[in-house]
């Protein structure tokens, strides 16, 4: 269960009305620490500020934090003071060891006092699901990547791991799809007969633990990722050519190799040309539901190795993880799009599109806006009706 606050200044005014509030309420019963799950779920919600609190509980372990990392700790030691429940923190993060001093001065606010310092603030309980945005984004590690993203109070996770050998050809890969409510900076993916995966949210990593029961042999997701893309958007880097040359989006009429095909293009010194990021085929005939869409990636990119693009307008974004493997272009990954798939209809705005490979270091990121031309003559050829 958590709950979110938001932050204001302690000024003077507010100090002697907190001790008027302590003594008139000396003589009544104050709320035990496991009886704050009933307590913090009543009473209006406040509107949030961008840099909400959150405070979680499981039981009699308590946690707070703020989005931006200033107050992160855990519960260590318990007292009573002044009629109110008053709890000694231990911060594990800025700075380590520092401690905070807290207590309940009411149903929707929490008196917070770093100890060292002596400075404090006042937390107020705001609306379900402000936090869990802190959770979203893309988190990865080596031949790993956990897609988190936020649905009501839930958060969705999507994970990929592969174990790649030294024979050629041996690749396990793990997989894991769950939905779960986290507690505080802590959240439990699946079940522990299947396929399990803790996670715990430290600043800008997140620290995974499995039950070796999600993928092939040697799979594991265990490990520290860290952040490798928002799921808001942000501002786009240029067109970026995946090694030297000079890259383009170019259309190509059929030539015997399939139908017509839109994608981009680098040209090498000895004037020939080859594709080298992203590309589209139609399917055969023209016309037909099926259209593939690709991405040519560098040879030194193993086979079965999980790749992730993110195909991005400035209202929304699909986000599509496959596996490496043989192509006509060489190492590449491809999915079959259908007019009913949801990045289809993204490429109707080609001027704001934004393709980006986001599991590769360091990441590709190929901008359309200078591709409309090509792209309308590849629509038309494809009969794709836009």
């Amino acid at each position: 269960m958590t709950w979110y606050f938001r932050r204001t200044r302690l000024t003077r005014v507010m100090v002697l009305a907190v001790a008027t509030l302590a003594m008139a309420r000396a003589a009544a019963a104050q709320p035990r620490l496991e009886e704050l799950a009933g307590l913090w779920t009543t009473g209006p919600a406040t509107a949030c500020p961008a840099k909400s609190y959150v405070w979680s509980a499981t039981g009699n372990d308590m946690t707070f934090r703020d989005q931006a990392g200033r107050v992160d700790a855990e519960r260590v030691t318990g007292r009573r003071a002044d009629g109110f429940t008053t709890e000694t923190l231990a911060s594990t993060t800025t700075p380590v060891g520092t401690q905070w001093d807290y207590r309940v001065v009411g149903p929707d606010s929490v008196q917070v006092r770093n100890l060292s310092n002596g400075r404090g603030f006042t937390l107020s309980r705001c609306p379900a699901g402000t936090g869990l945005q802190r959770w979203s984004g893309t988190w990865k590690r080596e031949n790993a990547e956990i897609t988190i993203r936020v649905v009501g109070n839930q958060l969705q996770a999507e994970g990929n791991a592969s174990w790649i050998g030294r024979v050629p050809g041996a690749v396990h890969v793990g997989q894991f799809s769950e939905r779960a409510v986290p507690r505080g900076s802590r959240v439990t993916f699946g079940r522990a007969d299947e396929c399990l995966v803790e996670a715990r949210l430290e600043q800008a990593r997140l620290v995974v633990q499995d039950n070796a029961g999600c993928g092939g042999l040697n799979v594991s997701f265990n490990g520290v990722y860290t952040r490798a893309g928002a799921t808001s958007e942000r501002p786009r880097a240029a067109p970026q050519a995946p090694h030297d040359g000079t890259g383009r989006w170019q259309f190509m009429a059929p030539d015997g190799g399939g139908g017509p095909k839109f994608g981009w293009i680098v040209s090498d010194a000895d004037g020939s040309s080859e594709i080298a990021g992203p590309f589209f085929v139609c399917g055969e005939p023209p016309g037909s539901d099926d259209i593939f869409f690709g991405f040519t990636v560098a040879p030194d990119i193993p086979l079965g190795r999980r790749v992730t693009l993110r195909i991005s307008t400035a209202a929304r974004a699909v986000t599509l993880t496959t596996n490496v493997s043989e192509s006509p272009n060489g190492h590449a990954f491809s999915v079959v799009l259908r007019p009913d798939a949801p990045l289809f209809s993204l490429f109707r705005d080609t001027g704001m599109l934004t393709v980006e490979v986001i599991a590769l270091e360091p990441p590709q990121r190929f901008s359309l806006q200078t591709a409309s031309e090509p792209f309308r003559r590849f629509a038309r050829a494809c009969n794709l009706g836009f």
